[in-house]
């Protein structure tokens, strides 16, 4: 059959239609009913102008990324993003939530309640989890308590306690059982993939016992005996806060650099300190561990809002500038990543530094909102996205940018 012969694309169009329309309806239909029902809180109140189309771009991002319940995923799930990570990933999954949860409280808390009905036998949370398996060996930075009680104070529902407490209990137990080789009390990671920071040189030298991990789990401690009182499980609040007070102070003692006043990844097996600069250093902010007075602002100043190392006019790459190791545009040995760089945002807010924080807010806006696609990671030189395109926690961290910027 020649060009021109046989049935015009209309007419082929309409066959297909006819041939499909039964199902096809049904399915539109329940798309639109979800969607309905998935937008029930969507509104652009402490949204800028300027900043409302990326806004509607990142949520639409966040369901076009959503996935319904099928296998052994029994809940909603958030993947990264669809063409290019089709998992619900650990730690991607604890700050998409964030986002998720300023426009629908059910789907933010089934994003964590997925991870905890997929915990293993010894107590882990894998990496990620599919349909039909779960990613074997490794876990994720463990965030989970983290997220669930930011969701509980802005909705306050004690079912998500319920739901988390008892699995982030045991998987705060299996990270101190299963990966302490040393037996130091302070966790490691298995391999670098583990904490999400890839091809960092932190892991350069080998495997480490992280400062971004031990802050981690000192959170997921106060996090815990906070649920703890109000599932009115007394005894064990004060055994989290016990044991988070006692890490703190191994945190302090071990990872602490005196000379340079600033924390350190620390090597497994050779009691030194690996000195590299990065955001990193930083978490025991973020998490509010217990240090001593006045350590906190003064890493904040020497640090984090100078120019020198972190706070230029791409803010908080994941290698100092100073570093040099640094490199803008290699995955993470140098690009501004939005989950950590949100993350410093947090700290300037915690410790008073409010000028330093809305300055960098703006600069972070302005990096991501230049492209049409939020990307997953941004050139710490020229600020063009990097890496997949209507990523997971770019949305997620640009939504909580928009709101965080009026205030």
């Amino acid at each position: 059959m020649g060009i021109g012969e046989g049935p015009t694309a209309d007419k082929i169009g309409e066959r297909v239609h006819r041939i499909h329309a039964p199902g096809f309806d049904a399915a539109l239909n329940s798309s639109t009913d979800w969607l309905s029902k998935a937008l029930d809180k969507f509104g652009f109140e402490r949204v800028s102008k300027q900043h409302r189309v990326h806004y509607a771009k990142a949520v639409y991002e966040l369901l076009s990324n959503a996935k319904s319940p099928r296998g052994q995923i029994g809940r909603h799930a958030a993947f990264p993003s669809r063409g290019t990570y089709c998992a619900h990933y650990l730690w991607d999954s604890c700050f998409v939530s964030q986002g998720v949860a300023l426009f629908n409280e059910r789907l933010a808390e089934d994003f964590l309640l997925a991870l905890c009905e997929n915990q293993e036998s010894d107590g882990k949370i894998p990496q990620f989890v599919c349909a039909t398996w779960n990613r074997p060996g490794a876990s994720q930075p463990p965030l989970i308590a983290w997220a669930a009680w930011r969701l509980y104070e802005r909705f306050g529902n004690d079912q998500l306690l319920r739901g988390v407490y008892g699995p982030v209990s045991r998987f705060v137990e299996w990270w101190f059982s299963q990966r302490d080789e040393d037996g130091d009390g302070l966790a490691e990671y298995l391999d670098r993939f583990e904490s999400g920071w890839d091809d960092s040189p932190r892991f350069d030298d080998g495997r480490i016992a992280g400062v971004d991990l031990n802050s981690y789990l000192n959170r997921e401690m106060r996090a815990l005996a906070k649920m703890a009182r109000i599932l009115a499980k007394d005894r064990e609040a004060v055994e989290w806060e016990r044991r988070a007070d006692q890490h703190a102070k191994l945190i302090y003692a071990k990872l602490y650099d005196p000379e340079d006043r600033v924390f350190y990844d620390r090597l497994v097996g050779e009691d030194r300190l690996h000195k590299v600069l990065t955001p990193a250093s930083l978490m025991p902010l973020w998490c509010e561990v217990k240090l001593p007075a006045g350590l906190a602002a003064d890493m904040i100043i020497r640090f984090l809002i100078n120019p020198k190392h972190f706070f230029g006019s791409r803010p908080f790459p994941t290698v100092a500038y100073s570093d040099r190791r640094f490199d803008p545009e290699q995955w993470w040995r140098g690009p501004v990543w939005p989950n950590i760089a949100w993350a410093m945002t947090e700290v300037l807010q915690m410790y008073g530094f409010e000028r330093e924080r809305k300055a960098a807010v703006r600069r972070l806006l302005d990096m991501m909102s230049r492209a049409d696609d939020l990307g997953e990671l941004y050139s710490a030189s020229t600020g063009r996205p990097l890496g997949a395109a209507g990523y997971g926690w770019t949305c997620a961290v640009f939504m909580n940018l928009c709101t965080s910027a009026s205030s």
